[in-house]
């Protein structure tokens, strides 16, 4: 699932992860899907800290990135959301940026446990959701480390999955009260469904002819 290294070409990775979502997306073409790929790099690389892209069935409709700090549209039909409401992109970029500083604080509590000595190192997370023309909704919540497995939400349940016990241990410390399980839950179920749908609103007569 995760194709990053402790050293890796950003760019070329970045058009590899978003090649995937196109294929996973044509591979359901009934399925209306909205996911966020987030990166954060070790720091002193000469890539951004903290990047973020957001694709509507498998195309890149948002960009953002902890040196602009400032969520761009991609396409034409998301930057006329604007003209409907004008405080939108910069609402998005006040919630992009609260999420760039809750994902390092994540990135550096992993680091200082599994890599306290230093070294170049890359943190993923994949979550988004998907709605079926049955109005049947799906979520996702991933993480990976180095190019590994991490941790994932089980949103039946409402608790993270770890890949073995020492990263159960990290979330305990992590999420002791399930706070972030209980928010990313909620997130998934409703207001990620509820951008889709708004996303897909605008953008309906372009991706009709997709």
């Amino acid at each position: 699932m995760w194709f990053l290294g402790e050293m890796v070409d950003y760019s070329s990775e970045l058009e590899l992860l978003l090649f995937i979502s196109c294929v996973v997306h044509l591979s359901s073409a009934e399925t209306t899907t909205l996911q966020y790929l987030y990166t954060a790099l070790t720091p002193g690389l000469h890539f951004p800290q903290f990047t973020a892209v957001g694709l509507v069935d498998g195309e890149q409709v948002v960009y953002y990135d902890s040196h602009i700090k400032k969520i761009i549209p991609q396409t034409e039909w998301m930057k006329k959301i604007e003209a409907d409401d004008p405080r939108y992109w910069d609402g998005e970029t006040r919630r992009m940026t609260d999420q760039q500083d809750e994902f390092q604080k994540f990135v550096y509590q992993a680091k200082q446990r599994f890599n306290p000595t230093g070294g170049d190192h890359t943190v993923q997370r994949m979550f988004g959701c998907e709605c079926d023309d049955n109005v049947t909704t799906r979520g996702y919540d991933q993480y990976g480390y180095d190019g590994e497995d991490f941790i994932s939400l089980n949103l039946t349940t409402r608790t993270w999955t770890a890949v073995n016990d020492e990263v159960k241990s990290f979330i305990n410390d992590w999420d002791p009260k399930d706070d972030e399980s209980k928010y990313w839950k909620n997130f998934l179920e409703t207001d990620c469904i509820d951008q889709l749908k708004k996303f897909v609103s605008h953008g309906k007569k372009y991706l009709q002819r997709k």
